[in-house]
């Protein structure tokens, strides 16, 4: 499960505003790292056809790149079947 919102870590993990949650103990997913994450609160999360993550709120950029509100994240590993 993907998780996103406005937390600078979960569960003692450092996850800037977005992390996966492991299904079968809710524990935070080590193997999906987002870098360095958003600047801001991620106020909405979706996945696309291709199993990338489009994310919206109030940031300015995500992994130290501009992009304003509105972002597609994709880690070549995260496949819909993960999910």
């Amino acid at each position: 499960m993907i998780v996103a919102g406005d937390f600078a870590t979960i569960s003692g993990t450092a996850r800037s505003h977005i992390a996966r949650l492991l299904g079968t103990n809710g524990l935070v997913d080590v193997n999906f790292n987002p870098g360095t994450g958003t600047d801001g609160s991620i106020r909405a999360l979706a996945l696309d056809s291709a199993g990338r993550i489009i994310i919206g709120g109030d940031f300015t950029s995500v992994n130290a790149v501009s992009e304003t509100r509105i972002a597609r994240v994709e880690f070549r590993w995260l496949t819909r079947l993960d999910l």
